[in-house]
């Protein structure tokens, strides 16, 4: 996988954020890339011109990044590809493990406005975790339940991007895991 960045935002200062290498960060996926070129790098490429496509299992197809050390998640942001808008993802389940006690927590998360100016490509939306208190977490997966034609067989999303809390992972040397500080 090709060395990308992915923007992480410091959440003391909301407007502060930190690019981490990307090619730190394990990513994983339960299904197949469409091909070659649209695979799970794309996401975290930073362009609106990439993007991941996947074939789509309704509640079978999984996003799994791993963070070499522990973040504390605030938010994410999907940026859409939208080029097929019924390929776009619009229902999915967040599932965290805390790295300490590996206690799992799970939050349902979806897209409510699916409209053309909401979701062009390229569109961003973020979604907050909803957690009382953030918790440490070593894993973010991603389960698919929905797109927004719910007879696609296939998925695209152009970048994913991680919200955290404070400071956060540092110190990694093994490849395709996470390096924040």
């Amino acid at each position: 996988m090709p060395s990308n960045d992915i923007s992480i935002s410091v959440v003391e200062n909301i407007s502060q954020s930190v690019t981490v290498d990307a090619s730190k960060i394990k990513i994983e996926c339960n299904q197949k890339a469409a091909s070659d070129k649209e695979g799970t790098d794309k996401l975290l490429d930073k362009s609106n011109n990439t993007k991941w496509v996947v074939n789509f299992k309704p509640k079978d197809t999984n996003l799994k990044l791993s963070f070499s050390e522990p973040i504390e998640l605030a938010s994410y942001t999907f940026v859409l590809a939208n080029d097929k808008p019924e390929c776009d993802p619009i229902e999915w389940r967040v599932r965290i493990k805390e790295s300490q006690s590996l206690n799992i927590y799970e939050e349902f998360h979806k897209i409510e406005d699916y409209s053309a100016k909401k979701c062009a490509r390229g569109s961003t939306q973020e979604f907050k975790m909803r957690m009382r208190n953030p918790k440490k977490i070593s894993e973010v997966t991603f389960h698919f339940d929905k797109l927004k034609d719910g007879n696609a067989k296939m998925m695209q999303i152009c970048q994913i991007n991680i919200n955290a809390l404070g400071g956060v992972v540092s110190n990694v040397a093994s490849k395709n895991t996470t390096t924040v500080t």
